[in-house]
């Protein structure tokens, strides 16, 4: 059930004769608001209203709570029913060529699509930011051979391969919305398309009309590796030793800094007031005046870059272990291991990485003039990550354990490949 708070039949046309506060020219005074003198009677006259407003407006439906006051929740959605539909398998085949030889084979996929209503349809808006469909392609696949080289010995290797592909599309993908109610320039490509936000302050349901600024959005990853290892039993040794290869691809293509690919456009109370009069500034009616007169306090937007912005690095890892069972009583765990990543280089060419030289106070983009696809950051290969475990036992109902490692993380977050 969805309930929200929409603009009032009355101020639609511009009559605020019922509204509490004094609606104010913001056509006349000095700009930081002062001389500004009141609208006759409280009435914007039909002349000065915005086009643009009144096109939205048109697709916006009446309250339909009755004895609802301004300000007050006055429109329920008649449906607002979630979709969810996951469609998935897993197939698995085992094959034994020989009595030494283990071999598998699984494959798995999984789609997950979820569609959320819009308070207005193809505008969203009303609390429904995430208004649209999204969706999630996983594809997984595993191999694996484990070969008994003699009573001692055993050899294993592994092959791994991951995707997904997540994509969330608003209810106005594909459509000018806003060009259609006359705001140039917002709808320029696919990635763009639907309506502005518009977010009228002090008491209405946030957005009016639009969609998070994050929407749309695509990303995903892959990643595939390749492991080995083998495995020696000698006295009263458990000798392990073992190398991985690995290759990952991150991309993530999400706008959200400055109101959305599409533009927002906030209206609040302070264009259509005076600094002395506060509760005028605060009103919900002076905020909805200001959105008819196209008087708004912030407009901003973002803009795209790079149609695939991510990272994507080769990681090779080795690693030895020994169990070594002490006395019947005690057992040690000695183990070495050792990590080397290839530095994040972008997806794109161009542009796929940047970094801040405070040297010279400027931005360093990836790809061009000098500076390389790394952005000048160095591998290294003395990567080692110790691990110690032991456990002792009292008897057979009291065990002592305690064990002590350290860890490799080369990427701690997003800041190194986005962020100074």
């Amino acid at each position: 059930l969805r309930r929200v708070v929409i603009p009032a039949a009355e101020w639609r046309n511009g009559d605020f004769s019922s509204a509490s506060t004094k609606i104010y020219d913001p056509a006349t005074g000095n700009a930081d608001g002062t001389g500004r003198t009141p609208f006759p009677g409280n009435v914007i006259p039909a002349n000065r209203l915005s086009p643009v407003a009144q096109s939205i407006l048109a697709q916006i439906p009446l309250p339909n709570i009755p004895g609802a006051a301004f300000g007050q929740v006055n429109y329920e959605l008649p449906s607002s029913e979630r979709e969810k539909t996951t469609n998935a398998f897993n197939a698995k085949l085992n094959y034994n060529p020989t009595s030494s030889d283990q071999m598998s084979l699984r494959l798995s996929y999984q789609r997950p699509e979820i569609f959320v209503p819009g308070t207005f349809g193809e505008l969203g808006g009303a609390g429904a930011d995430f208004a649209g469909t999204g969706y999630q392609n996983t594809y997984s696949a595993a191999l694996t051979w484990t070969r008994t080289l003699s009573q001692s010995l055993i050899m294993e290797w592994r092959a791994g391969y991951m995707k997904y592909h997540n994509e969330a599309l608003s209810t106005g993908t594909g459509l000018d919305s806003s060009t259609a109610v006359g705001i140039p320039g917002a709808n320029f490509d696919e990635f763009s398309s639907g309506i502005s936000r518009i977010t009228i302050q002090n008491g209405f349901t946030d957005p009016m009309v639009g969609f998070s600024p994050s929407l749309p959005w695509d990303r995903g990853e892959e990643t595939f590796s390749v492991t080995g290892m083998l495995t020696k039993i000698t006295g009263n040794h458990t000798l392990k030793v073992g190398t991985e290869v690995r290759h990952n691809e991150d991309f993530l293509l999400q706008i959200q800094d400055a109101g959305g690919v599409r533009g927002q456009f906030q209206f609040n109370g302070a264009r259509t007031s005076i600094p002395t009069d506060g509760a005028a500034t605060s009103g919900i009616a002076n905020s909805f005046a200001s959105f008819l007169l196209d008087a708004p306090s912030l407009v901003q937007r973002d803009i795209k870059a790079l149609d695939r912005p991510g990272t994507k690095h080769w990681a090779v890892f080795a690693f030895v272990q020994d169990k070594w069972q002490v006395t019947p009583k005690l057992t040690v765990d000695l183990g070495l291991r050792w990590e080397y990543y290839t530095p994040l280089v972008g997806i794109e060419d161009q542009g796929g990485l940047s970094t801040y030289n405070p040297s010279n106070n400027t931005v360093e983009v990836a790809g061009y003039g000098s500076i390389p696809q790394n952005i000048g950051v160095e591998s290294t290969w003395t990567n080692f990550a110790p691990r110690l475990g032991a456990s002792y036992r009292f008897d057979e109902k009291t065990v002592l354990r305690a064990g002590f490692g350290t860890t490799i993380i080369p990427f701690p977050d997003n800041e190194y490949a986005f962020n100074f």
